[in-house]
């Protein structure tokens, strides 16, 4: 039998212990978990970090998984079919509002953009497939974490602190769960500036026959194009449009 690689097989432990735990860890927290000396770790997870597979948070100073594996999972995978169920929907809806169109899949306490449509109007808010964001701090990540169970949310935030991107972005724990709570019962959720100045989204949820967060649909407005009249209508696309594909995928919508 061929001897394996001692550092490939490391580095792979690494990103399956991270895959598996829906918030962040520290080097020390992984290295004690893989019993992997902290010496051989930093070079694994720098590797990790400079490739995009792994992300830093600057505060915490912890891990979680980076970009690429949304890259990658657009290629492969179960998000290919997804992509394929809602692309006419996202084509849809773009052509009904003439305003952007995203699908985002929710990674730990980030939403990474895994395909979207552009707006009609040259000024437009654009999110490239594989960037993320923080899931409080946009709509399409209320609306997804509004049905994680409560063990999963604690997991995702076990502190109440939460970083704060504009002024208008929600910056405790407290108040994210009221937020998402107030997600589950409208079945939507706005962004309104949370996670860029001049940018607003109202985000619907796509679930799986199980009732799981697979993805959100939301559209994306500049701000000084967002008339009241508007917001009614760009909701019920997304929700209807979400509902819809939850329906293909096997959900069977309940009172909850």
């Amino acid at each position: 039998m061929t001897k394996l690689v001692k550092s490939s097989a490391r580095t792979l432990d690494i990103l399956e212990l991270i895959a598996a735990h829906p918030g962040e860890l520290a080097l020390s927290e992984i290295a004690k978990k893989l019993m992997i000396p902290i010496s051989s770790m930093h070079g694994l997870v720098l590797t990790l970090k400079t490739r995009g597979y792994l992300v830093r948070d600057p505060a915490s100073l912890c891990y979680r998984m980076g970009p690429k594996f949304a890259q990658l999972a657009v290629v492969h995978g179960t998000l290919v079919e997804l992509i394929a169920h809602v692309a006419p929907v996202m084509d849809r809806i773009g052509t009904a509002c003439k305003e952007a169109v995203t699908m985002s899949v929710l990674q730990g306490d980030k939403i990474v953009f895994i395909s979207n449509r552009p707006a009609t109007s040259i000024v437009q808010a654009v999110n490239a497939i594989g960037t993320s964001l923080p899931a409080h701090a946009t709509g399409s990540g209320k609306i997804m974490l509004a049905y994680l169970t409560d063990e999963e949310f604690e997991r995702t935030y076990p502190n109440n602190k939460l970083p704060r991107l504009m002024a208008s972005t929600i910056s405790t724990k407290v108040e994210l769960k009221q937020a998402v709570l107030e997600a589950r019962r409208r079945g939507y959720a706005y962004d309104d500036e949370e996670s860029e100045r001049g940018v607003w989204a109202v985000a619907g949820c796509i679930r799986n026959s199980v009732g799981r967060p697979m993805a959100a649909l939301s559209v994306v407005v500049p701000v000084i194009r967002v008339q009241a009249n508007d917001i009614p209508y760009w909701t019920s696309l997304v929700v209807e449009g979400a509902a819809e594909i939850s329906s293909k995928l096997g959900f069977v919508s309940s009172t909850e």
